[in-house]
């Protein structure tokens, strides 16, 4: 019992220091700046534009990739999470099953206690 309260106390520190460590939340989806890409490349190659207004799109473009990157961190973490919050609640269901079942024990060891006490069998 004191092992899995122990593992539940880790784990829910553990939990606490993901919270205080989240990446920022993008406001576009990947599939949003997967659009934005594609519209942008199209623009780029449909179109005549200056080498400068090419070159801002091509900035943009790297922009936008790296606000993937941060999307799928961010779905990393929050995926983190959720695998941390449901790790804590095996934990404290395994708590409550260990601690019915040492409060049973501790009940039948009692009753033979006390069937001692009294010189006759527990099923009396």
């Amino acid at each position: 019992r004191e092992r899995t309260q122990a593992k539940i106390v880790i784990s829910t520190e553990q939990l606490q220091r993901m919270y205080k460590h989240v990446p920022k939340r993008p406001r576009e989806t990947i599939q949003q700046l997967d659009a934005r890409i594609r519209k942008l490349e199209h623009e780029r190659t449909t179109t005549s534009i200056s080498l400068s207004s090419e070159k801002k799109i091509l900035r943009e473009m790297d922009q936008i990739k790296k606000i993937k990157k941060e999307v799928g961190a961010h779905k990393e973490h929050e995926s983190a999470i959720q695998g941390k919050k449901s790790e804590i609640a095996a934990l404290k269901d395994n708590l409550r099953t260990v601690t019915a079942a040492i409060a049973e024990l501790e009940a039948a060891l009692s009753k033979v206690e006390l069937a001692k006490k009294l010189g006759c069998t527990t099923a009396n």
